[in-house]
């Protein structure tokens, strides 16, 4: 055996030689008094061992039952001290202290080799060659199947937090942990024996995310936690190469064993977009008309592409790094550009149409059918413009005042950003690259329509706006859909074959909890403004009025559709949309698109509702000079469209959304999950029918659309209680436990059956009440337990 001894960590000495008998060939069949190699997470812990880490000393067993213990020259001191009265019946020590790479290190793993060859031999001349080829053969066997075992344990314990919200999937594998976290299963990336540097290494190149010791070891020097160790500070570095957080592969799916988490300039970006909903929303309630309706949904989405391409971007890949910041600060600056110039957009267009139509008028529909025929001409024609002509020259103004081209202007240079982002990060991670190429020209596509329509005249110009609108938001289903054929026809079809073998062997994955964690803040913003809504200044008294009903009513409104998406359409999931299928999980996602768009709709004219003064009690001067300008004696139809539609709208979608999860139900519940969505979609046609009705005021119009989604919450919980549970628990007095040391619990009992007896005796009580004890719950504690509390104080 070769003694390569190099100095390290001042003096230290590392041997190429193996520290135990499983480095060097051995026995089929243990020694007695020989101990077999040490666990997947020792080894592990030994490869992964960094130059200047403290380690625990090592041990093996001499064939003499000797145990002997390998130890850094620094440290082998202190334990022969430690073990220098431990004997053996002849008095030889039982415990021998070497230094690591020493030559009596040397000497007795020779001797312990010797002894395995010489064993081998013995059993090769008793039993022959052949049985002895056959026992290797499957110990091999045997070992690789346990080593399987334990990796399918450590993996299912690395994702049992991810199963148990999300549902489980067989085919989801992870990597890039530690041991105990799923690492390197069966993949080869960060496998338990590669060492740090190349593990590094190797994900660099391959694009995949698979962080050292440096960055997850729960462990720093000394064997100490990095949480306890005050120099284990990180930087953030100016470039890193993008690495993949998950991904298909071979039919399955790989991730990070960690979990992603929402990073802070995630929640800067919700910030910026609690104004767009703002500006956006509360200029469509200013003229609630088809051209509104119109301009806000072509606006809104726009600016909702921008977030969710961010949202998949941070989702897709990990960089964290400052170039990553400086591009994402490009994007929110895009997008705010972007809304500067959203109210203006289509400015003058139609602003002379024979059908036009006044907005805001309180004249009341007879029948009907002038009710619809009003309803299809304000999502045709804008109410025309005060004084307005035909002349060139106010045609001229009304085009100079037209921002769509700057609208449209930001909103390409962000996307083909987003094109050169994809591009470049295709060239940086060659794993990905065929569907990162796919997305940059599908990015570009869609940009050069958006060019075009700049150039074009409206009503033209609207075709060629939703045509590339459609572009943006359905133009990823296209990759998808590639890749899903790839992958289902890859045997059979030779078009298929090489897409799979060519493009999409490696193809990126959403992170469920990280896009769920996102829709979740995004709907939050939403439920958000519809309760900023609600709010106004009363000018004088107490303020009992009509106007404080309203606003109670759109607070309680806002409230029950936070607790029907939050509470009872995210509780009991059994396998979540993303998780399920390819289908649910596009219905998923767009649902919540159109659940943003209505609701905000709703929330805009409930602005309007809160305000209006066509109800009893509700006299304009008991507002604020702010809100009297919002203040309208009569409800416009545009508002009740925006308002009851809104709300049916938003419920539907809700009602999408859940469908498209698998929910945990109980065996005796007393409605199903399609008798109760059945009972939304009833609800969600009320609201869409309401308009009709235009006699009735603003409260008795937000009164009968409080009570519709009271009544579908009150289904909701009736619906998902058991038959035979009592609706109202009732329980005695409650007890309450503690842990702590028996001493500590002795003195405390002794303390407080002095304070009763010294309380007893002052108030002159009967000695059998002041001698009762407390009733408690006493739990001892096991020694270890002790230690690990006086530890963790």
């Amino acid at each position: 055996m070769s003694n390569n001894v190099q100095p390290v960590n001042g003096g230290a000495s590392t041997s190429g030689a193996a520290a135990t008998p499983a480095a060097a060939p051995s026995s089929s069949v243990p020694a007695s008094g020989t101990t077999t190699p040490g666990t997947k997470a020792d080894r592990s812990r030994r490869h992964s061992q960094k130059p200047g880490r403290r380690r625990k000393p090592q041990e093996f067993l001499t064939p003499s039952g000797r145990r002997v213990l390998v130890a850094l020259p620094e440290d082998a001191a202190a334990l022969r001290d430690k073990y220098a009265g431990v004997l053996r019946e002849n008095d030889s020590p039982q415990i021998e202290v070497v230094v690591h790479g020493s030559p009596e290190h040397q000497q007795y793993l020779q001797e312990s080799r010797d002894h395995h060859e010489t064993l081998r031999e013995k059993l090769k001349a008793k039993h022959g060659a052949e049985l002895l080829a056959e026992w290797d053969r499957v110990n091999a066997d045997f070992h690789h199947v346990s080593t399987e075992l334990e990796n399918l344990a450590d993996h299912s314990a690395s994702l049992g937090h991810n199963f148990s919200k999300f549902g489980y999937d067989a085919t989801l594998r992870t990597f890039g942990g530690n041991e105990g976290h799923g690492a390197g299963h069966g993949t080869g990336h960060g496998s338990s024996v590669t060492t740090a540097n190349n593990s590094r290494r190797g994900s660099i190149a391959s694009g995949i995310d698979d962080d050292d010791d440096d960055e997850d070891s729960s462990e720093g020097d000394g064997g100490m936690p990095k949480w306890h160790n005050q120099g284990s500070g990180t930087t953030m570095q100016l470039f890193k190469r993008p690495t993949v957080k998950q991904y298909f592969h071979k039919g399955l799916l790989w991730r990070a064993s960690e979990e992603t988490s929402v990073q802070s300039f995630e929640l800067f970006f919700d910030l910026l977009y609690v104004g767009i909903i703002a500006i956006n929303g509360d200029h469509a309630a200013e003229s609630a008309d088809g051209f509104e309706l119109l301009r806000f949904v072509v606006t809104f989405c726009m600016s909702w592409k921008i977030w969710s391409d961010v949202t998949q971007l941070v989702s897709w890949f990990s960089t964290n790094d400052v170039l990553q910041r400086v591009e994402i600060l490009f994007l929110y600056a895009c997008l705010l550009a972007v809304t500067a110039n959203m109210v203006q957009a289509f400015y003058g267009w139609p602003s002379h149409s024979e059908g036009s139509t006044e907005s805001g008028t309180g004249e009341e529909v007879s029948t009907t059918t002038e009710a619809v025929v009003m309803v299809v001409r304000s999502l045709l024609y804008r109410r025309a413009e005060e004084g307005g002509g035909e002349s060139t020259g106010e045609e001229s103004e009304s085009f100079l005042k037209d921002t769509y081209p700057a609208l449209a202007a930001y909103y390409v240079t962000a996307r083909l950003f987003m094109a050169l982002y994809c591009f470049v990060t295709g060239l940086l991670v060659p794993l990905v690259q065929g569907t990162m190429y796919f997305q940059t020209a599908i990015i570009t596509i869609g940009a050069a329509l958006w060019i075009a329509s700049i150039h074009l005249s409206m009503p033209v110009r609207l075709a060629c706006v939703f045509v590339a609108l459609a572009f943006d938001l359905f133009g990823g289903s296209v990759v998808v859909g590639l890749f899903r054929f790839a992958r289902s026809h890859s045997e059979k079809n030779r078009f298929a074959r090489y897409l799979m073998n060519s493009l999409f062997d490696f193809y990126p994955a959403i992170n469920i909890e990280h896009k769920v964690e996102r829709t979740n803040a995004f709907i939050a913003l939403v439920l958000g403004y519809s309760v900023v809504g609600v709010l106004y200044q009363n000018s004088h008294g107490y303020g009992l009025n009509a106007f404080l009903g309203k606003a109670v009513l759109g607070l309680v409104q806002a409230f029950i559709f936070n607790w029907i998406y939050f509470d009872i359409d995210a509780y009991n999931i059994h396998v979540h949309a993303i998780r399920w299928r390819a289908e649910s999980s596009y219905i998923w996602q767009y649902a919540h698109l159109i659940f943003t768009l209505s609701f905000i709709l709703s929330s805009a004219a409930l602005t309007r509702l809160v305000a209006a003064t066509d109800c009893a009690n509700a006299e304009v001067d008991q507002l604020t000079e702010m809100y009297q300008e919002r203040s309208s004696p009569t409800v416009s139809l545009g508002l009740r469209l925006y308002y009851s539609t809104g709300l049916g709208i938003s419920l539907f979608a809700l009602t999408a959304i859940a469908l498209c999860h698998q929910h945990k139900t109980a065996p005796t519940a007393r409605l199903s999950k399609a008798a109760r969505l059945a009972n939304r979609c009833a609800v969600a046609a009320v609201f869409c029918a309401l308009p009709a009705a235009q006699g009735l005021t603003s409260m008795q119009l937000m009164s009968i659309a409080t009570g519709l989604i009271t009544w579908v919450l009150v289904v909701e919980i009736y619906g998902q209680s058991c038959i035979g549970d009592a609706l109202f628990e009732t329980r005695g007095a409650c007890g309450y436990t503690a842990r702590c040391s028996q001493k500590r619990l002795r003195r405390a009992l002794e303390q407080a059956q002095e304070e009763e007896n010294a309380q007893g005796n002052a108030a002159g009580r009967p000695d059998e009440e002041i001698g009762r004890q407390p009733n408690l719950d006493v739990n001892v504690l096991s020694q270890g337990q002790k230690h690990g509390a006086i530890f963790i104080e």
